[in-house]
């Protein structure tokens, strides 16, 4: 070792190429990857709609007309709450979604907002873990499970003998969801040199989007909420053989004292790449400081680091909400096929 130059990994990538042949279908696995864990994000906006209503035929309570078909939102919501469970009906079929499914009407409708704000709080409570996971045991040792729970879960929530069972499978899909989505960001950006990391970033992320569009298309063919569970999770279950070509993060594996392991995984990017690492060449070691705890109080021990913290804090703040509480919304709303959608049976 003493006649090696020792180099960082950003000193090494120009050997292996910094953006070339393994790079480009590892970032094509990790776009593919995105898909099938971006779905669940905002599937119940389908999966949830309210149902028409009708009386059903000879009520005694119920005087409207027979076949007169009211919104859940219409005047008369209140006039149905007031009545038998007897004397009205849905206007869809059983398994149009969750709320006829579950016969969610009037106090017990709200229960169906549950699927959504615990499925984004235990999202936040497994970013913190899972993220820590995968600086202790490995990205990979994350991702994968992750994935794997997320798609199974999700497809066996289809199968849901009640609410509470498939509200159970929401708040474990999204306690998940960072162990893949914020993962593979990480990795797609260690794979590659400095300058080209935004690129990566914002062509991986253009998956999330591309998701969303399937989910509205399929949405609009699917009127059952069962069937489009499945039909957004079963298909993608061959994604996690990527794994066996997807390594571990190199910078992962140097900062846990695994250079020969890392130097190996150069390597094979630089073979596949048509390019040879000099033999003089060697990882260098980090430096590891004395009575460094890794924990998240980290972040706040400098001000400089307590600024970077709170800046990225607010930056993905302000992105999830203009995502999630404007943007999704909005285009939700004008979309031609979640009105068409709407309109069937009423």
């Amino acid at each position: 070792m003493a006649n090696k130059r020792e180099c960082e990994v950003d000193e090494i990538l120009p050997f292996v190429g910094e953006l070339s042949r393994f790079q480009i279908v590892v970032e094509i696995l990790l776009w593919i990857l995105i898909i099938p864990q971006s779905l669940p994000v905002l599937i119940m906006y389908f999966a949830a709609l309210s149902s028409p209503w009708r009386c059903v035929a000879n009520s005694t309570s119920c005087t409207f007309p027979y076949n007169q078909t009211f919104d859940a939102d219409s005047v008369e919501y209140k006039a149905r709450c007031s009545m038998e469970r007897s004397e009205w009906e849905f206007v869809e079929e059983k398994d149009f979604s969750i709320i006829t499914q579950y016969d969610l009407y009037c106090d017990t409708e709200i229960y169906n907002l549950l699927t959504t704000s615990l499925f984004f709080i235990a999202w936040a409570f497994g970013a913190v873990v899972l993220g820590i996971a995968s600086d202790k045991f490995g990205r990979l040792k994350v991702l994968f499970p992750s994935v794997a729970v997320i798609i199974i879960t999700g497809f066996l929530s289809a199968f849901s003998p009640n609410f509470w069972v498939f509200l159970t499978t929401r708040i474990i899909v999204g306690f998940f969801k960072p162990g893949a989505g914020l993962i593979m960001f990480t990795m797609a950006s260690e794979f590659v040199g400095e300058r080209h990391r935004p690129l990566c970033g914002i062509i991986l992320w253009s998956a999330f989007t591309l998701a969303l569009v399937l989910l509205g298309v399929q949405a609009y063919f699917i009127r059952s909420w069962k069937t489009l569970f499945i039909v957004c999770t079963a298909p993608y279950i061959f994604v996690l053989a990527f794994a066996r070509f997807i390594p571990e993060s190199v910078r992962w594996l140097n900062l846990n004292g695994k250079g020969d392991e890392a130097m190996k995984v150069l390597r094979r990017i630089a073979k596949f790449n048509n390019k040879e690492i000099p033999s003089d060449i060697a990882l260098k070691s980090p430096k590891k400081e004395k009575n460094s705890s890794g924990s998240l109080l980290d972040l706040f021990r400098s001000l400089h680091m307590a600024k970077q913290t709170m800046v990225q804090f607010y930056a993905w703040y302000a992105d999830c909400l203009l995502v999630f509480a404007i943007f999704a919304p909005v285009a939700c709303y004008f979309n031609p096929f979640k009105a068409d959608f709407m309109l069937i049976g009423s």
